[in-house]
């Protein structure tokens, strides 16, 4: 007598083979957390680096954001000139206001490279940048450029 069908050892075989090569593109199709969580990290530093800017035009006064290198976080000030004094800039973070980020990815490199352990990007009343040069950040695999007397991030 012929069967025209499979036996059920043949269907679970197919099913099987079907699930392991439906699990490989699945890994290999989405995408790497650590780079996207860098590139968010990258994003949310360069937001808050506008919204210093940004206080500084607004406040006619100069501002900054620090990275401490060592400590793998960042900072906002307020510096009132005349009197030499600073006052912490409070950063929007998850929908509440915060003296200081973490950066929490793996590795931070800054080009060309900092003596100091923190990097300071000051900006005056009309939203200048200090440093004429180029500055390279980068977190993880996410670089990006500030430049110099404008502050354009790119």
């Amino acid at each position: 007598m012929k069967h025209n069908g499979y036996s059920l050892i043949e269907l679970l075989f197919a099913v099987a083979i079907m699930g392991i090569l439906a699990s490989t593109a699945i890994v290999l199709i989405s995408p790497n957390n650590r780079s996207i969580s860098s590139k968010e990290y990258a994003e949310r530093f360069i937001a808050h680096l506008h919204y210093v800017q940004e206080t500084a035009i607004a406040n006619n006064t100069y501002a900054s954001l620090s990275i401490v290198q060592s400590e793998k976080k960042y900072v906002a000030d307020i510096l009132h000139v005349p009197s030499s004094s600073t006052e912490t800039l409070q950063l929007p973070h998850n929908g509440k206001m915060v003296p200081e980020i973490a950066i929490q990815t793996a590795t931070l490199t800054i080009d060309p490279p900092i003596a100091d352990d923190t990097v300071a990007f000051i900006f005056s009343p009309w939203g200048l940048y200090d440093r004429e040069s180029e500055l390279t950040l980068t977190f993880d695999k996410t670089t990006f450029s500030i430049y110099g007397i404008t502050g354009f991030v790119e």
